[in-house]
């Protein structure tokens, strides 16, 4: 479990520079379907963290009152452990995704 948490965390790592780009590509219009496409995300690397918070607005608009039996493995944005800069920018990246995902839903 702790390897897969870690994994995790590696996914969801990325710069102001990535989401600039992630940005960009939604704004020229380019669409990114619900499947996360590997190849994209590593040529992308915000497009998995776009993906994630994705996955996150969908399974709770599906399942509102059950999240608990969500099958898709939650994404931790920060720890305990992390330093209050580290924090600031993780959800700083955190909401740059979510505004992709709303910029690209309309």
């Amino acid at each position: 479990m702790e390897k897969l948490a870690s994994e995790q965390r590696e996914a969801i790592t990325c710069t102001d520079e990535d989401l600039k780009e992630l940005k960009g590509c939604i704004e020229l219009g380019f669409g990114f379907g619900l499947d996360e496409d590997h190849k994209l995300c590593g040529m992308l690397p915000a497009l998995t963290l776009y993906y994630a918070v994705k996955r996150q607005y969908l399974s709770c608009n599906s399942h509102p009152s059950s999240s608990s039996s969500n099958s898709e493995p939650e994404v931790a944005m920060v720890t305990v452990s992390d330093d209050s800069q580290l924090t600031k920018t993780r959800l700083k990246h955190w909401a740059q995704a979510v505004a992709c995902s709303i910029m690209q839903s309309y």
